[in-house]
């Protein structure tokens, strides 16, 4: 005890490193090494999709951010906010039609189709 702050680094560590076991995305090299090494035992796949099965849906501004005068300026001048995107949106959506975290998928495909800010 007494140790204040270093106490609480020290559980918050803790606790990412039993998150990271439970997970089966913990590491088995030293940190400065990690993401460079395998074993044949080591769970496969990326931890970035493993988070995709457990996060929440992104978030979308509030619908009273439709109707600001930023909104009038982007519907005004659309030539000053082209925005394009090199992913094909509808296989992208097909090709995740069986992800088991259906509310995350649609959060993106929406994202993707009006964009994630006005």
């Amino acid at each position: 005890g007494g140790g204040g702050e270093d106490e609480e680094i020290e559980d918050i560590e803790e606790s990412r490193v039993e998150d990271e076991k439970e997970s089966g995305f913990g590491s088995f090299l030293p940190r400065y090494l990690r993401g460079f090494g395998w074993r044949n035992a080591a769970p496969q796949g990326s931890r970035t999709a493993w988070f995709t099965e457990v996060d929440e849906p992104l978030l979308h501004p509030p619908e009273k951010e439709y109707h600001h005068v930023a909104m009038k300026t982007i519907h005004e001048n659309p030539h000053l906010f082209h925005v394009s995107t090199p992913i094909n949106i509808d296989r992208f959506a097909s090709a995740l039609a069986i992800h088991p975290n259906r509310a995350f998928v649609a959060s993106v495909v929406r994202t993707l189709k009006i964009g994630l800010w006005p």
